[in-house]
């Protein structure tokens, strides 16, 4: 018996971004919603906070970079 496709809920580009940093660290598929979940929700604060951080930067560079 196959199993019914899980729908994606939609992420925000923060938790993309935190999602993407954590998985580098710990060699993890970006992708693994079960894996993000499973971690503590300090761990996922964390990481959400240093994303806010960079997407910050890279919007502020952005910016300065446009006429």
């Amino acid at each position: 018996m196959s199993k019914k496709p899980v729908k994606a809920r939609p992420i925000t580009v923060e938790e993309q971004v935190a999602r993407h940093i954590a998985a580098a660290d710990w060699v993890e598929d970006p992708a693994d919603d079960a894996w993000w979940r499973s971690r503590r929700p300090d761990f996922r604060d964390n990481y959400l906070t240093y994303a806010q951080q960079i997407i910050a930067i890279v919007r502020a560079a952005d910016t300065r970079s446009q006429p």
